[in-house]
């Protein structure tokens, strides 16, 4: 009679369950981090933005843990794993294409602003989200199954997909944006994914043939291909994204972590450069004159330079404060035009003002006095040497140069910034800053003019689009000083920028209730809406105008007729669709219908 006690079973170790959890983790949360810098490209970076992102990956993971634990209960998990890591690398691998796919095309255009970002969102990236959620259940499953005790395991397992997660926002953050471009991450993630696929779908085939396979060969030749140079990602996604706009050449392009930088010009035309940071041309540099901001540049750097040349008053010495650099255009003009003055520039990511020394002229030891900040930092920076009684410069003319339609950081909005700019300037100083909006009644442009006049006595707006009619959109200039000014007197000499004569007493402007702007409550984002739907509308309708068109030049009458008359009823006011549908009509013999079409052109243009 034996009487040894049968040996106790050895319970396999939780590493590779922890390793599993802690892969899932870090690659979801680099897919969620970089996820918001590929849609910036198209759409910019907004609170919509993050909130999109932040609650679709949510969405998925939660709903990929409700799918994975059935999953659990009905396969094995080796090949479940198998299945489920495949899937998340396809679909990271088709985000970057999917992307460019949908922010060129027309599905969403009219959709406003907020719910777009939305279902871009969830089209390129729930997916990947989903099968990565479903991971976790089945990786616990499996553990539990082979004799762990629940409770540890379960925590061992939430804590390593969390440390996972925590690395993952990390790294992905602080280097690997910047080290190696959205769309290699999100390829190097697809090629993590893939080398875990290949690992279970190894182990499932030898689990299920009892055979041993070369599985450590597969496993290190595959990490080997990632990680050299800078991985998968480089030689599969980029391929992947369609080419840009074959009219221009791009010279550089570069993912900070503020933004896609890329800069290009026209094929042909290589004297001139555009920096164009996410979806927007934030300059235009002529290679040969980069100060020049006479030829083609946008209409309110012109009246930058025109209001200051108007109201400096011959000062030899001025100060100046740019908040955004951009391509340095105004800056550099600004010191051409005062040699002896001071031009402060603040450039929050020190990646744009690399370009523009690299790509765009300006020259690494320049008289500018650059400052890598954000406008707000370099603000209150600025006041605490003051009140040291450090030496500070008082400036004459303050810039805001840092909203576009997509993007306004609401911190350089508020009231409390405002009163530090006050601080800031000289008893005879203004401040200029642009904003996009309609005008003259849109949320934005009244509530940001309510608000610079809680601190400053005297606030001018003016048009940089000349014509403007009520309720177009516009790009426009607050102009707030401690004097009054005599802009009427420069209107009358210049031909750009229309004057809103009831800026500063009676009339729509001051009926208009703008909401003061306050650190607390500044929901720019809201006020911009209908902005960002107009702008969808207006590309929507130059779309159906443009394959309108086609079909007219192919005589394919009765297709171009359907496309003008699609862009008519999303734009009732699309002079140039009636004018192409009256064409259309004319070559069918329908001339009343076409004389119609040419009467609603001639109201417009009268």
């Amino acid at each position: 009679m034996n009487s040894n006690p049968p040996p106790e079973k050895k319970i396999p170790s939780l590493f590779l369950p922890c390793a599993t959890v802690f892969i899932a983790g870090f690659c979801v949360m680099v897919l969620e981090i970089a996820a918001s810098r590929l849609i910036a490209r198209h759409l910019g970076v907004s609170l919509y933005t993050w909130t999109s992102v932040i609650a679709v990956i949510l969405a998925g993971i939660s709903s990929g843990g409700f799918l994975g634990g059935w999953v659990a209960d009905l396969f094995a998990p080796k090949r479940s794993l198998f299945v489920l890591f495949f899937l998340a690398a396809l679909g990271c691998a088709a985000s970057p294409v999917l992307n460019h796919f949908l922010a060129d095309g027309l599905l969403f255009l009219t959709f406003s602003w907020g719910l777009r970002i939305a279902v871009h969102v969830t089209l390129v990236f729930f997916s990947p989200a989903l099968f990565l959620g479903m991971i976790s259940p089945i990786v616990a499953k499996d553990a539990l199954g082979r004799g762990h005790n629940a409770g540890r395991t379960l925590g061992d397992l939430y804590a390593c997909s969390a440390a996972g997660s925590i690395l993952g926002t990390f790294v992905t953050g602080y280097f690997l944006i910047a080290l190696m471009g959205t769309v290699a991450v999100i390829g190097s993630v697809a090629g993590i994914l893939a080398v875990m696929a290949i690992f279970f779908g190894m182990s499932a085939i030898r689990a299920f043939s009892g055979k041993n396979t070369a599985l450590s060969f597969f496993f290190l030749l595959f990490l080997l291909g990632l990680f050299s140079s800078l991985g998968i990602g480089v030689s599969v996604a980029d391929v992947l994204v369609p080419a840009a706009n074959r009219l221009t050449d791009v010279i550089y392009q570069k993912d900070s972590p503020y933004g896609y930088i890329k800069v290009e010009s026209l094929k042909g035309f290589p004297a001139k450069r555009s920096l164009v940071i996410d979806t927007l041309v934030h300059s235009e540099v002529f290679m040969k004159d980069p100060s020049d901001i006479h030829r083609q540049q946008y209409a309110y750097i012109r009246l930058y330079a025109a209001l200051t040349d108007r109201f400096l008053q011959n000062k030899k010495t001025p100060s100046f404060l740019c908040l955004g650099g951009g391509g340095f255009v105004l800056p550099r003009y600004l010191k051409k035009t005062y040699p002896k003055g001071r031009v402060d520039v603040v450039e929050i990511d020190p990646a744009v003002t690399d370009t523009a020394i690299r790509y765009l002229a300006l020259p690494k030891e320049n008289p500018l006095h650059v400052y890598s900040l954000d406008a707000r930092n370099y603000v209150d920076d600025l006041l605490m040497r003051k009140q040291r009684g450090e030496k500070t410069p008082v400036f004459e003319v303050i810039y805001g140069d840092t909203f576009n339609v997509f993007s306004v950081p609401y911190q350089l909005t508020t009231f409390e910034f405002n009163e530090k700019l006050r601080r800031l300037l000289s008893a005879q100083g203004i401040y200029i800053l642009n904003l996009v909006d309609f005008v003259p009644s849109g949320r934005f442009f009244v509530s940001a003019m309510a608000t610079l006049k809680k601190t400053f006595p005297y606030v001018y707006a003016l048009s940089a689009e000349r014509p403007i009619t009520a309720g177009s959109r516009a790009t426009c200039l607050l102009i707030a000083s401690l004097r009054p000014l005599t802009i009427e007197d420069f209107m009358a000499t210049s031909p750009e920028g229309v004057l809103f004569k009831d800026a500063s007493g009676p009339g729509e402007i001051q009926r208009s209730k703008g909401m003061i702007l306050t650190d607390d409550r500044a929901p720019v984002e809201n006020m911009l809406q209908s902005v960002f739907a107009e702008g969808g509308k207006k590309r929507l309708c130059a779309e159906l105008l443009n394959r309108g068109n086609d079909a007219l030049a192919a005589q394919r009458l009765e297709e171009a007729q359907r496309y003008f008359e699609a862009a008519i009823r999303f734009n009732p006011d699309y002079a140039e669709a009636h004018n192409a549908l009256a064409v259309v009509l004319l070559g069918q013999g329908k001339t009343n219908e076409a004389s119609r079409e040419f009467q609603i052109v001639a109201r417009f243009n009268s």
